[in-house]
């Protein structure tokens, strides 16, 4: 091979690389808020990448563990695979959410209220 084909080559692999890592997924700030009968018993937040699921707990006798997984493949809604066990129960409600705003799902005694918000391009601090 001579040096101008696989400079082409580089080239390529380069442009292939830049389009692949633009197509990346999204990160997602996830702020939760768990609610049983009436009493929050807390309200964590996770950064997660789109598709990976997430694990929170909170121990002690209003413990609870709340795991979720973020999909979405446009800038407006996302899906929420959520399961949350508290006070001996689970729940395992999937929710169709819009990015910005607060969601929930009740069933008995349990509330899950979400709030998806997308992290993927950096905060511009200076406008022009």
């Amino acid at each position: 091979m001579d040096r101008s084909t696989i400079t082409g080559f580089l080239l390529t692999a380069i442009l292939l690389s830049v389009v692949f890592n633009a197509q990346a997924a999204n990160d997602y700030l996830v702020s939760a808020t768990v609610i049983s009968d009436g009493e929050v018993l807390g309200t964590p937040s996770m950064l997660l990448a789109n598709g990976k699921k997430g694990v929170t707990r909170s121990g002690g006798d209003e413990g609870y563990e709340l795991s979720l997984t973020i999909t979405s493949d446009n800038d407006n809604t996302a899906f929420a695979e959520t399961q949350l066990t508290a006070a001996g129960r689970t729940i395992e409600p999937k929710l169709s959410v819009i990015i910005g705003e607060q969601s929930s799902v009740k069933d008995g005694g349990l509330e899950l209220k979400l709030k998806v918000e997308d992290r993927s391009e950096p905060d511009n601090l200076m406008s022009y």
